[in-house]
């Protein structure tokens, strides 16, 4: 479904998909943001338990085994098989002719062959280089970092000896548990740490320059329980997983979000129209009045859902929002004065429709001017309270700003910057700018600031 702008008539439409969870929350996102949505099946390969801990992947009991004949540990303390990353044979624990720690040394593209080869894929789960796909099949893989990170960060974590076996009982938000035994890690043909510590590959390969030869695993010892890297020929366990029965909605951004069947009521998609109306507007008593909240295009309604949230960071006369250029010649750039307010390169008009735009400069300067400015604090985010002749107010907080696609964290909560919609020459853009000591100037129009609109 698509959005229909009619900002010529002061509405905007779209639809919104409704997540109506059963602890009554509700989160909504923008159709045109979603890349896809879609419900896992419910598995019915049961060869190979599976544990529920209330996340967003199901746990095996057990580690995989490939050389007994059921391919799984004898119960959840049994070690089962140490394998390299990539080696969906198992049999595999090659290394180069002077074996050392330090790895793929003397031949690696040798070395690297039997464990996924040179250039394999950044994630293997379910692949065709996956150990557990490979021999349990069906739903089954390896955990990707963040499934194995999910597992370390939100579950409870006790030391525990099963059977006389050493380990780690590792409970669920749901009270469900699964048992992770010390099964130490093989190198080259011997084994090391069975009775003390515990390697676990997951599925991903290390995506930093330099690091392509490492894969991330998580460690256990009785002092910790961390994902690190190591040389994918290491053996090490394996602790599968399956997808549980979740919805899983996908944005465009990237933004992955799981759901679990149990946690959601309904789905519903609304249609979601906007006039300008729609969007605060305060009268403090000045030709204009001024917007409640910032723009924040990424927000489902297009709006920072409080006064004191930051919302985006935009370059002036981006019609997009997304253009994070350093290069002045990628934005709009006039030699004269010259107000994009209200025009089709005013992002702020783009998205909320009807009479909103960014200020004038001279708006700007009756903000400036005839109001009063305090610096305060609300819900821990600082900024200023402006106070109109009629005492209305609206609060601005200080966002710092952004280049290129980084954020200069030391300056959000000290500095604030808000566009106008007037240009002043071939360099510079007219902002509101402040500290404590609040100012206003130019600056260069690649800068990402924030936007705070007005309608008559």
């Amino acid at each position: 479904m698509s959005v229909l702008s009619l900002n010529s008539m002061g509405e905007t439409k779209r639809y919104v998909l409704h997540i109506n969870k059963t602890d009554k929350t509700v989160e909504k996102y923008d159709t045109e943001d979603i890349e896809s949505l879609e419900s896992t099946p419910a598995p019915t390969d049961t060869r190979f338990e599976a544990v529920d801990l209330g996340l967003s992947v199901e746990w095996a009991t057990a580690n995989l085994d490939i050389h007994r004949s059921t391919k799984v540990a004898n119960g959840p303390e049994g070690q089962g098989g140490h394998y390299g990353w990539g080696d969906p044979t198992g049999n595999h624990s090659e290394q180069p002719d002077n074996a050392t720690w330090t790895p793929y040394e003397p031949d690696r593209a040798k070395c690297l062959s039997y464990y996924g080869g040179e250039n394999p894929p950044k994630d293997i789960c379910g692949t065709d280089l996956d150990i557990a796909r490979v021999h349990w099949g069906g739903d089954w893989r390896l955990p990707s970092r963040a499934e194995q990170d999910e597992l370390r960060e939100k579950c409870e974590w006790t030391k525990e000896t099963l059977n006389g076996v050493t380990g780690y009982r590792v409970t669920g938000p749901n009270g469900n548990s699964i048992f992770l035994p010390a099964a130490g890690f093989r190198f080259a043909s011997s084994n090391f740490g069975g009775d003390y510590l515990s390697y676990y590959w997951s599925g991903t390969l290390n995506p930093n320059p330099g690091y392509s030869d490492y894969a991330y695993y998580l460690e256990t010892t009785p002092d910790y329980h961390e994902w690190l890297s190591a040389a994918r020929y290491i053996g090490q366990s394996v602790r599968a997983v399956r997808d549980a029965y979740n919805t899983i909605l996908i944005l465009k951004n990237g933004e992955k979000h799981v759901y679990r069947i149990d946690e959601i009521e309904s789905i519903t998609v609304e249609e979601f129209s906007t006039d300008e109306d729609y969007y605060e507007a305060v009268d403090l008593g000045l030709s204009v009045k001024w917007a409640a909240v910032n723009l924040d295009i990424d927000q489902y309604d297009y709006a920072a859902p409080a006064p004191e949230v930051l919302g985006g960071y935009y370059g002036w006369g981006d019609a997009t929002g997304r253009n994070h250029s350093e290069n002045e010649d990628d934005y709009p750039r006039y030699d004269s004065e010259k107000s994009i307010s209200g025009t089709d390169l005013d992002l702020l008009h783009n998205y909320w429709g009807g009479s909103w735009r960014l200020p004038t400069m001279q708006e700007c300067e009756e903000l400036r001017n005839e109001c009063t400015w305090t610096w305060e604090v609300v819900n821990g985010k600082a900024g200023y309270r402006v106070t109109g002749p009629n005492g209305n107010s609206i609060f601005l907080p200080t966002s710092g700003w952004r280049v290129g696609e980084k954020i200069d964290q030391s300056y959000v909560g000290t500095h604030g910057y808000y566009w106008s919609g007037t240009n002043v020459s071939a360099f510079y853009v007219y902002q509101i700018a402040f500290s404590q000591k609040y100012q206003w100037y130019y600056n260069y129009r690649y800068n990402g600031y924030q936007m705070r609109g007005v309608r008559k």
